[in-house]
């Protein structure tokens, strides 16, 4: 009996001794085992790190290549390069009006109500390069009315002041862009026209031209900025889009103007602005085959049912000149403008012995309210309102070089008279959808003097021909309310 037991005891001393033999043999190699297998997971991701890191800069150096994308309202969709080599920017114009005159004779006249017409439909392409140090500008206008389908803007420019704000702008083409006077209205302001003047004489209402200058451009200059402009035109002032004159005898395009105080941080005296415009050109009959380079008018702005007081066209050779000061002055919501234009003809070997007008505008706008307040709108301001008043005189007389001023006919074929005066008031008011989107409506009051028979009739103010003869001389008053949609895209 003893002896099995030291047999089973010596069993059990073995097996125990095999047993933690093969654990303290075993356990390394099977823990080895294990961190191998770690090592290795932490060495793939690692490695999976590293790519995913190589992918991540492969999509964004693939990305940085890519031209960017960009839109501003009212200054269009604009595609740039990544690195600034090149960049391309298209907008488009739409306003539409509604002309609807109250007092007019549609059937003779023209002044009808409840049309549309567009005004102005315009598509701009703008593409510059080197980082926008060099540009070009084209766009195609198709206005309703007199206005075909024709190219407006045909303008290459070089921005030295990108090397030295003192340096100018190189602007060239045959659609070339001039300020004549930075007063004039524009798509925001309440009144939507230019004076009457600037509008109605054989110079460049829009700045528009064949030829060459250089511009600087709001050049930093103490508290506040200057502008200097001076343009050599190859061709008559007012030959139309691209045109060409037979002549040797040229004009000039210049404009000086100051916003004295703009960097001054003061909200009284910082929207300041004063400039003057002038356009100067040498009258040849001989190279003008159209007589609308040589013409003067006393005219309403409305594009239709546009009534004419005088018309003096083919106006002789001699020096012309134009010229517009100007006062704007922008405090918050509110903006007063005040020009004055005038428009002279030397007139040699013409019937109508020197043509001059003058004329002169006052207007207010303010924004009114917005949803954020009384007096708190603008026209980036959706839901703002915006009114405006604005008055205007226009004179227009001939024979300034004859001593007895009823010698000349100012208005040969609509009766004769030698000097006519108009005024207009008009109260507007435009609400904005959004930025540079806005509808509206405008009233305006006119009275004219000297009034010709074929217009007397047409706006209402004699019922018969035999009426307006008889009555010869006379004061008429019309009025017409406007409607209107203005967007820039």
């Amino acid at each position: 009996m003893k002896k099995r037991r030291g047999i089973l005891g010596a069993h059990c001393f073995l097996l125990t001794v095999s047993l933690l033999t093969a654990h303290f043999l075993v356990m390394p190699v099977w823990a080895g085992g294990v961190d191998d297998k770690i090592k290795n997971l932490e060495d793939e991701l690692a490695k999976l790190k590293t790519q995913q890191l190589e992918l991540r800069k492969e999509a964004t150096a693939a990305a940085d290549a890519l031209p960017t994308f960009s839109y501003r309202p009212g200054r269009g969709m604009t595609i740039t390069a990544a690195d600034k080599s090149w960049a391309f920017t298209v907008s488009h114009r739409m306003q539409l009006h509604m002309y609807n005159h109250l007092d007019g004779e549609d059937a003779r006249s023209g002044m009808t109500s409840g049309e549309i017409f567009a005004r102005r439909i315009r598509f701009y392409t703008t593409y510059c390069w080197s980082n926008c140090f060099y540009e070009t500008v084209w766009s195609i206008d198709s206005d309703s009315g007199n206005i075909p389908l024709e190219l407006q803007d045909q303008e290459f420019n070089v921005h030295f002041e990108q090397m030295n704000p003192w340096l100018p702008i190189l602007s060239m083409g045959i659609e070339a862009g001039a300020r004549n006077g930075i007063y004039r209205s524009s798509s925001s302001a309440a009144s939507l026209e230019l004076g009457n003047v600037i509008s109605n004489s054989s110079v460049t209402s829009t700045g528009k031209h064949t030829g060459i200058g250089l511009v600087w451009a709001d050049v930093p200059m103490g508290p506040g900025t200057f502008s200097l402009e001076g343009h050599y035109v190859a061709s008559a002032l007012d030959t139309g889009d691209g045109g060409t004159r037979d002549s040797d005898r040229k004009g000039f395009i210049g404009f000086i103007g100051s916003k004295p105080f703009s960097n001054t941080k003061s909200k009284w005296i910082e929207g300041l602005e004063m400039g003057l415009g002038v356009q100067l050109q040498s009258i040849d009959s001989r190279g003008d085959s159209s007589t609308d380079t040589r013409r003067q008018r006393l005219r309403t702005n409305e594009r239709r049912g546009r009534l004419v007081l005088i018309d003096a066209s083919a106006i002789g050779d001699g020096y012309h000149y134009f010229m517009t000061p100007g006062v704007r002055w922008r405090i918050g919501p509110y903006t007063a403008r005040f020009t004055w234009e005038k428009s002279n003809w030397r007139g040699e070997r013409d019937i109508f012995a020197g043509m001059r007008a003058t004329g002169w505008q006052a207007a207010h706008e303010v924004f009114l309210w917005s949803p954020k307040g009384f007096l708190t709108g603008s026209s980036s301001t959706p839901g703002s309102v915006q009114v405006g008043f604005m008055f205007e005189r226009a004179d227009m007389r001939c024979a300034d070089k004859l001593s007895e001023m009823g010698s000349a006919d100012c208005a040969p074929g609509s009766g004769n008279f030698n000097s006519n005066h108009m005024y207009l008031r008009e109260l507007t008011a435009w609400y904005w959808i959004s930025r540079s989107f806005r509808v509206g409506m405008w009233w305006n009051w006119w009275t004219a003097a000297n009034t010709p028979v074929r217009e007397q009739i047409a706006m209402g103010c004699s019922s018969n021909t035999s009426a307006a003869a008889n009555g010869g001389r006379k004061d008429c008053d019309w009025h017409s309310i406007n409607l209107g949609m203005n967007f820039h895209w």
